[in-house]
Order: structure tokens, then sequence, then C-alpha cells
């Protein structure tokens, strides 16, 4: 992993941070490793692993943004509390990844208890130390075997011995010294000080610059690549698909925070059923312990104001699992401020078969006429109903193609092909995605609206007032 190589997009953003004033000594602590290997049924050392590769990435930003000191917490002397066989596999790791601090560090310093740290570890510290030392660019402090107790009995300890041998007197002793005699020595104070959360303070800042240009009103996303992103990780199928279906509210709180108001995205295709019975089962299995987790945080999805919905062929979706979509969808049905749609056993063809299908019944029952058919009529008929068109398509994993997707909505979309599989989708990728709208939107001309007949207008309430029915109806039909 080179650590002086950024991507050009990230670059033009971090250009834009540059104009301020950039903090001197930025600290950092690392948190939520395990919690994020938790979350894939995974060890701690997989989240440790990720959580390495990370923090190369902050390095590369913080050198390039011109941060002169950087200060990371790796590993406090409380986390020795933890079980031996995940303490170990954590310093075999250190072992592993420290030649990266080697080929790429200008200058390198460890701070802690060193008489805590294993004695191979200490002397590669020891080593990666002596070969940095005359570096004076860009200093990266390692915090390891380190609380700020102990640091400050250790700067006590100092002053102590120092007292005792008279090379001190009780009148040299103040607030200057105490600092110079911790482990960081005489490097300045912490300008900034960040523990990780979602978003990051840059993400936020990243976003709110976006917000000064136009956002789509209506982003689609075809998830693609989970099970190259398993294969690429040495998994089983289920890795991907579970990292699919995390990254998913990850992705769509980065569009909520940026004022994207509709997030429409392609779960399961009804292509998709002709897997494998085992790999079927796996998704339908992961979907349902999902969206019933969605159902425990129920309250958080109406206080931010979040309509959720489903659609495609409800007679596909098993009955337990298509349940508790309606339960979901009467849950937030009121909510306005955010829309998440998700394509569950679908594709376009059904959904326009659907759509053909509805009006001729209202031909037959003569609620409509054929002056009252039209391109509105028809799209309002379509399983996402009156929501406004796509602006924005994306699609990952480097495939091109549309996978029969939302092909009546995306007549005026600009559809954007990334390379990268789902899971890998990261919210840096999203800004590019965002910011790629952003400059081409103006090429895209919008097609003219047709104006509802008054009898087309009714037969659509009542279509949607019969959907409704539908869903309230399955909704109470939870099987245990």
């Amino acid at each position: 992993m080179d650590l002086k190589i950024i991507p050009l997009m990230q670059k033009l953003c971090l250009d834009v941070i540059k104009i301020g004033r950039i903090p001197n000594h930025m600290a950092l602590i690392l948190d939520g490793n395990r919690r994020f290997a938790a979350r894939f049924n995974e060890g701690s050392l997989f989240g440790n692993t990720i959580g390495f590769d990370r923090l190369f990435e902050v390095i590369k930003i913080t050198r390039y943004l011109g941060v002169r000191y950087c200060t990371i917490y790796i590993f406090s002397i409380e986390n020795f509390k933890r079980s031996k066989d995940e303490v170990q596999s954590l310093f075999d790791l250190i072992e592993e990844k420290i030649i990266y601090f080697l080929e790429n560090i200008n200058k390198l310093k460890k701070m802690g208890n060193h008489s805590l740290v294993p004695k191979k570890l200490y002397s590669m510290m020891s080593k990666l130390y002596l070969e940095t030392r005359m570096g004076t660019d860009y200093y990266l402090n390692i915090a390891f075997a380190y609380t700020s107790r102990d640091e400050i009995a250790y700067s006590i300890n100092t002053i102590a011995n120092g007292l005792k041998t008279k090379d001190l007197t009780e009148l040299d002793v103040d607030e200057s010294l105490l600092n110079a005699c911790t482990y960081l020595g005489d490097l300045p104070k912490v300008d900034l000080l960040i523990r990780t959360s979602e978003p990051s303070w840059l993400q936020k800042f990243y976003m709110n610059v976006l917000n000064n240009g136009r956002i789509p009103n209506h982003l689609a996303i075809i998830l693609d690549g989970n099970r190259r992103y398993a294969t690429r990780m040495n998994k089983e199928t289920q890795f991907g698909h579970r990292a699919g279906f995390d990254r998913i509210t990850e992705i769509f709180n980065f569009t909520r925070y940026t004022a994207v108001r509709y997030c429409t995205i392609y779960i399961f295709s009804i292509e998709n059923f002709k897997r494998s019975p085992d790999e079927v089962k796996i998704l339908m299995e992961l979907a349902e312990e999902k969206f019933d987790e969605f159902l425990m945080n129920i309250d958080e999805f109406r206080n931010l104001g979040i309509c959720v919905k489903f659609f495609g062929n409800p007679s596909m979706v098993p009955k337990n699992l298509y349940s508790t979509m309606c339960k979901i969808q009467m849950e937030t049905k009121m909510e306005t401020k955010y829309f998440l749609n998700f394509a569950f056993a679908y594709t376009s063809r059904d959904e326009i078969t659907h759509s053909i299908s509805t009006i001729c019944k209202g031909l037959k029952s003569e609620v409509i006429t054929e002056s009252d058919v039209d391109e509105s009529l028809l799209n309002d008929c379509t399983y996402l109903g009156d929501l406004p068109k796509v602006d924005l398509l994306l699609r990952t994993s480097g495939v091109v193609r549309l996978s029969d997707f939302l092909l009546l909505q995306i007549a005026d979309a600009q559809i954007i092909f990334m390379d990268c599989t789902w899971p890998e989708f990261s919210f840096l990728k999203c800004l590019y995605c965002l910011i790629q709208y952003q400059r081409c939107q103006h090429l895209v001309e919008k097609s003219n609206h047709h104006q509802s007949t008054k009898a087309s207008m009714e037969f659509r309430k009542k279509c949607n007032d019969d959907i409704w029915k539908n869903i309230k109806h399955s909704s109470k039909a939870i099987i245990d």
C-alpha cells in the first residue's frame, strides 16, 4: 500500500480544505474495530485489519493537508484485560503492518509503557523510531500500551528523580516541565482530537461543500458485486451479501445528509431466483434478519422522518418476509422528509406488466376511458406510483447494463457505472458520483410532464388506496 498516492477526486476535495487553517497537531482515538467485525460475524482480527488499512488512509490525508503532527491511540493499557488470544493477534498484526510505516513515514515515535510490550515488538518499534528520527516533515506518534494516567505517573516519577538527584529544585517544577516530561516530550499541544464516529467531521465538511451545488432529488442504486467481494476476501457468499446490506445503511445516511430526498435501491431481482436454492435461501433469511432490525429501530426512522417502501412482485416473496416489509411500511407511511425504497423480487418488465394490467382493469370497469391513458398514467400505475423520476442512477462492480431496473423512471437520469463492488462503495466514491452529477446536470434535458385527466387522477387514488389496504392486511399477518 503506497501511502503517497491519493486519488485525484480526493485531492480536489482536500485542496478546498487547505485554503483554510489546518491543525498543526491532530490526535485520533481509533475505536469500533470489534463492533465493525461483529457486524459481519467475524472475529476481532478482521476488524483490526480493516482498521489498520483505514489508518493508512488517514495518514495519507493528513500528510497531504499539511498536518505536521499526527498522534494515534492504537492500544490502551486497559486493552490488556481482553482475551489473551485477541491481544496476541493484535500484536502479530502490528508486527506484520509495521513495515508499511518504515517504508512511508518521515518520522515515527512510539509512546506508552514499553515494559508492557512484547520484546520483539518493542525492538521493531525502537528500530523504526531510530530509522526515522532524523525526519522533520511529518511526525506520526503511536500511543501503544498507553493511558494518560500512566503517562502522568511517568512524568511525576521523572520529575521526582530529578529532585532526588538535585538536577531540579522545587522552583523548577511547573506545568511546562510536567508536559516536557511526558511521553510526547516537547511536541506541540493537540489542536484537534477526533474519536471515530459516523459521519466524521471531514465527511460532513465534504457534504456541506457539495450542498452548494444541485443535489439529485431521486437517487437510484443497482447493488452489484457482493459475491465477487466475498470471493476476493476468500469468504463465503453470505459474507459478501451481509457486507452489502450493511453498506446500504451507511450510504443512505450520507445521501440523506446531503439532502437527497428519495433513494431507491435494487436489492433482489426476479432473475436472482435462478441462483442456487441455497444462496436464495441465505438471501431471504438475511433480508428477514435485517428488516427485523429495521422494525426494532422503527422509532429512529420516524424521528428522522424516513418513509420506507418496498416494491416488486409480492407473490414471489416469502410470507414472513413480506409481512415484515408491510409492517415497516405501515409504521413509516406518514413520514415525508426522506423516502427509502427497496426493489425486491423486481424487474422493470414485471412492473410495466403490472402497470398495464392495472390500467386494463380500469378500462374494463369503465373507471377510466381510452382518452385517460397516457405516459403519466402508465408511470403512476407502476410500483413506485407518483414518486418523482430518477435524477441519478448508480451501478457498482464495473458491469455496464441496467439489469431491467426502473426503465420507465430513468428516462432523464444521469447514469454512472463504478468499477468497485458494492461493499467497497465508500463515502468518497459516493461523493465522486454526486460531484459528477453536478458537473453534467446541465446537459440533461427533462422531458415534459403530461397533464392528467380528472378520471385518471381518481383512478390512481383508488389504486393507491387498494395497495395500502393490502399492505395493512399483510402487516397483521406476521407468522412466528
